[in-house]
């Protein structure tokens, strides 16, 4: 899924209109995708000091609330941390200029790296 960037209302100038509902929809998105993250972490983290198993041990994703806030995390719940290879890539700019954007892209990818998926092949 290309989840693109978060989008900054008074630069990409869609501060009226339909252009502020849909920046707001996909911020709104990114802000509840984050948290879903930062959710599937936390559980796995809790998970594996209990258990003593490996933090990608069980369903990561199963029995967390926020994936119901959002229809971009409804659709990528299987994804994160469940059973499934994930990748991240991030797009950063080399200038001055956009260094909040890059080290904002930076955080989140941060984040997303802590996710373990443990993927296996689905059984016929």
């Amino acid at each position: 899924a290309d989840l693109a960037g978060s989008e900054r209302i008074k630069e990409a100038k869609t501060d009226n209109g339909k252009g502020l509902q849909q920046a707001t929809s996909i911020n709104m998105s990114l802000l509840t995708l984050g948290t879903c993250i930062e959710a599937v972490v936390r559980q796995q983290r809790q998970s594996a000091t209990a258990s003593g198993a490996s933090p990608s041990a069980g369903r990561a994703g199963g029995g967390i609330g926020e994936f119901r806030n959002s229809t971009l995390t409804k659709l990528l719940k299987d994804v994160i941390g469940g059973n499934s290879r994930s990748v991240v890539l991030v797009n950063i700019a080399p200038t001055v200029e956009q260094v909040n954007h890059t080290l904002q892209a930076l955080r989140f990818a941060d984040r997303a790296k802590q996710l373990t998926n443990h993927a296996q092949i689905n059984a016929r």
